[in-house]
């Protein structure tokens, strides 16, 4: 049997589904209700916003401006996060570096950084691209992956030609040509959605005069809540100085490091369950167990940073990614290290139990 046309006919099964492509025009059509609800985000107020920055970007400068870094502490900051839980000696000494590492990195920062005028924070925009729509797009993608592996994994047990196609010497390689070409497949399905949801949105909004702007400006403030007691108002101050485009950029490959651990993920589950359900049911456990673990308990050791190094934390922390957040994640390259340790993970656990069968 000619290997290339296995890898054709597992695609053909899967592009033939017309469910795929609805879910797809689905999540494209609530990513754009979004943001043109206007209940939510002020297209409107951005719009015009935008065009007087653009127009009269001095005037935008003057009327906006807030000298942010002159009036907030970030040692202040440091003990307000800390305030609700007594931290042992090893928590409080990574706690103060790394709050230190922020606070060195404001007093060092430019003046080209630091005024770099953008879109004023006043409509939530950083908050809404990053956070809400970012987060949005992350769970439609994870969602088209999960659908699309387990329906390509166990399509002989629904057609009941498991046990025919096992006999075979393919057969028992099958799993790995399903794996790669569902996982390729669900890939690009889910960047089609992102693309042409990002795409639309930023021919909504123009940010072609904004992608060499500085997150950490003055003029990208948002509102902070640092426990029930303390809440106020700072730029986003990232671990180190990048643009709106380069911005956008780092998170993409987050998400793509995401989309990656749900497919090796999923590949594992389907491979080691013999049913669909079975699958569904582990998952949504296991993520749940991980939200319990990195939103709802707080630890006063090191086994805070472990808890939070997990994907659903992760993709919940979405609009604060690369800068501060809470202490047991804020620190130089928690996203990347949470996204490569879950990969290993799931890629070890998928070896295991291919091993087995």
């Amino acid at each position: 049997m000619n290997i290339s046309n296995i890898y054709r006919w597992e695609l053909e099964k899967l592009y033939q589904m017309p469910v795929f492509y609805i879910l797809v025009i689905m999540c494209i059509a609530w990513n754009c209700y979004l943001f043109w609800d206007a209940k939510g985000y002020h297209i409107e107020e951005i719009r015009y916003d935008v065009s007087y920055m653009q127009e009269n970007p001095e005037g935008f400068a003057k009327d906006y401006y807030v000298d942010y870094y002159a009036i907030f502490d970030m040692h202040k900051i440091q003990q307000y996060s800390k305030a609700e839980t007594d931290y042992d000696a090893f928590m409080d000494r990574n706690i103060e570096k790394n709050y230190t590492k922020l606070k060195v990195r404001t007093e060092n920062m430019s003046d080209e950084e630091r005024n770099s005028v953008m879109f004023t924070g006043n409509y939530k925009l950083h908050s809404f691209l990053f956070g809400d729509f970012l987060r949005w797009l992350l769970l439609e993608g994870m969602l088209l992956i999960g659908l699309t592996v387990l329906y390509s994994m166990h399509f002989e047990k629904y057609h009941r030609t498991e046990e025919l196609m096992l006999v075979t010497k393919t057969g028992k390689d099958l799993f790995r040509i399903k794996l790669f070409v569902s996982g390729l497949f669900a890939l690009l399905l889910s960047g089609l959605v992102l693309s042409v949801s990002l795409g639309i949105y930023f021919i909504s909004i123009d940010y072609s005069s904004v992608w060499n702007s500085y997150i950490s400006s003055n003029y990208n403030a948002g509102a902070r809540i640092i426990n029930d007691l303390y809440r106020t108002v700072y730029p986003y101050v990232t671990w180190v100085p990048m643009t709106v485009g380069q911005y956008l950029l780092a998170a993409l490959g987050i998400v793509f490091l995401l989309f990656l651990f749900m497919m090796l993920l999923m590949g594992m589950l389907s491979y080691w369950l013999n049913h669909s359900v079975k699958v569904v049911c582990v998952f949504i456990i296991f993520s749940f167990l991980l939200y319990i673990l990195g939103n709802e308990i707080a630890l006063p050791n090191a086994m805070e940073y472990v808890l939070k190094c997990n994907p659903v934390h992760l993709i919940l922390k979405s609009g604060y990614w690369f800068m501060d957040y809470a202490p047991g994640d804020s620190y130089p390259l928690y996203e990347l290290l949470t996204v490569v340790l879950w990969i290993g993970f799931a890629g070890g656990g998928l070896r295991v139990v291919w091993n087995r069968r």
